[in-house]
This record gives C-alpha cells, structure tokens and sequence, in this order.
C-alpha cells in the first residue's frame, strides 16, 4: 500500500483537516485490500482442506489395493503347493526327539521357526487331544505335533 503518508508513520506528525478524509480513504482502500486477502486466504485452505481430503481418500484405497495385491501374491507362494505330508515331513526332520527329561524347545529351534512359515505348518502343531507326539515350548503350553501316516496321509 502506497500511501502520501507513509513519511509520517511513526512520528508526532498530526495531519491537518484537509488531509483527514484522503487518511480515511486510504484507510477504506487498505482495508478491502485486506478483505481480498481475507477471502483468498480461506478459499485456498478450503482448497487445501479439499485436496487433504482427497489425499487421504486416495490412500485408503492405495492401502485397500496394495492389501489385496499382497493377498493375491500370497496365494502364488511355493509353500501352499506343498503337500501336507511333505510339510509334516520337513518338520519331522527338524524336530528333534523329544525325550521325557528334556522336553523344552528354544523359540530358535528349527521346528519353531517352520511353525511360522504358514498357517499350514503352525498347524502342524495341533491342540492337545489329538494324536502324535507331546512336546512342550517352554514359553508356550503343552501342544501336540500331528503326525500324518505317510500311507494313506490320515491323521
């Protein structure tokens, strides 16, 4: 804002009769400016509140989409075409022989690791009651390995 009295500002400079109304009206002009600037100010963060909205719509579906990308990926994974015997296989044979004086298994044992691969192997662990083998995981209770017969692949 350019004003003739802006030489005056800061100063004991008191301004005469004829000088009030041309005050005033750069007053007036001032203050629409700052109205502009008011009404642009809040259009550009209702745009912003606008596009905030939208951005994070898009990352929802982003996240929605990458979920069932990585869904899908997971159904081609080699582990799900192993058959179950295999399976049960493999985790015998990292199993080590569960002796009655010394049944705990570390978290690092082998057989706790595969437990994890899939849903699959974890259930090669199965709930108490069931046939197979008894062994416990020190921080996890008793449980019982399934044993598939290999003739026949019944539990």
């Amino acid at each position: 804002m350019d004003s003739p009295f802006t030489h005056h500002f800061n100063t004991n400079y008191v301004p005469s009769d004829n000088e009030i109304p041309a005050i005033r009206d750069a007053i007036y002009k001032g203050k629409e400016v700052l109205n502009d600037i008011d009404q642009k100010t809040h259009e550009i963060e209702r745009r912003m509140e606008e596009l905030r909205q939208e951005l994070q719509a898009l990352a929802e579906c982003r996240e929605a989409q990458k979920r069932e990308v990585d869904e899908l990926m997971a159904l081609l994974s080699p582990i799900k075409r192993i058959d179950d015997d295999i399976l049960t296989s493999i985790f015998l044979s990292v199993l080590d022989v569960v002796n009655r004086d010394h049944l705990n298994i570390s978290k690092k044992h082998p057989a706790v690791v595969i437990s994890h691969v899939c849903q699959r192997c974890a259930n090669q662990l199965s709930p108490p009651n069931s046939s197979g083998v008894i062994c416990t995981f020190g921080f996890l209770p008793i449980l019982t390995i399934r044993v598939l017969r290999i003739s026949g692949g019944q539990r």
